[in-house]
């Protein structure tokens, strides 16, 4: 190849694009082709951050606990970070007033399987993902006072933590 052989390019390429630019329909094609990229970037970016929660509207959680766990409000707070100013209320008639109240209810079912469930307070205006942190929340404290309760040693802990068989 010679440097000859690419002489008067640049001329074909200006010349080309004058002539595409002059049509109104290119530009109008253009003009729509950023705006749907645009408009897909700034989808893409909301629909990434839904996943995560900052807040949460819960200012006070009642632990109904049938399971006889001994679960303790500490560790119903450590289980989830955003409820650290929490207030963590246990028992049926402990005081379940308040729009940013919710209602966890850990027991056994008839199978002898044990869950936590949430729901809102009698004034509640709770979403449910606040609801399902609440629940996650009682539910991890629950088990880690069942497994505390249980009296194993670290080894124990830890297989059973990490899902390898116990022999």
């Amino acid at each position: 190849m010679r440097k000859g052989d690419f002489a008067g390019t640049k001329e074909v390429f200006l010349f080309t694009l004058r002539q595409y630019l002059k049509s109104k329909s290119t530009i109008a094609a253009m003009a729509v082709m950023l705006a749907v990229s645009i408009a897909s970037l700034f989808i893409a970016a909301v629909s990434m951050s839904k996943g995560v929660v900052e807040r949460t509207a819960v200012e006070r959680i009642v632990v109904v606990d049938e399971t006889g766990s001994g679960v303790e409000a500490d560790a119903v707070r450590a289980a989830q970070p955003l409820f650290a100013d929490a207030e963590v209320l246990f028992g049926e008639d402990a005081d379940a007033t308040g729009a940013h109240t919710a209602v966890v209810r850990a027991a056994y079912d008839a199978s002898g399987a044990w869950s936590a469930a949430a729901a809102n307070g009698p004034e509640g205006e709770l979403e449910q993902y606040d609801l399902s942190l609440a629940a996650e929340a009682v539910r991890a404290a629950v088990q880690e006072a069942r497994l505390d309760g249980l009296a194993l040693s670290e080894e124990e802990l830890g297989r059973i933590s990490s899902g390898a068989p116990i022999v």
